[in-house]
């Protein structure tokens, strides 16, 4: 049986009762090949001092498989500088 690796969570944002995470993880196959996932948390703090997640009953949670991700790693590196820029091809709120 192969091990399932992952990465150390990355904090992308920290406020006062709430924490912003994220991590990959690693599933070998037999076949070969590895699937990447990527995990995204929004984390309540349940202590004074910031450091104690409750990660068990998360405020919002959304992990995406390999493909998903690859999925979105496409659409970000097509699109985010485009729509930055402001390019017109985009449908204004």
């Amino acid at each position: 049986m192969n091990k399932v690796t992952a990465s150390r969570p990355v904090i992308l944002k920290r406020r006062k009762f709430v924490v912003s995470r994220a991590h990959f993880w690693k599933i070998p196959h037999d076949s070969g090949t590895d699937d990447i996932n990527l995990k995204i948390g929004r984390y309540k703090i349940t202590d004074d001092l910031g450091d104690v997640l409750q990660a068990g009953h998360p405020k919002s949670e959304l992990t995406l498989d390999h493909e998903e991700f690859q999925e979105l790693l496409k659409y970000v590196s097509e699109n985010y500088e485009p729509f930055r820029q402001g390019v017109k091809a985009f449908i204004p709120l």
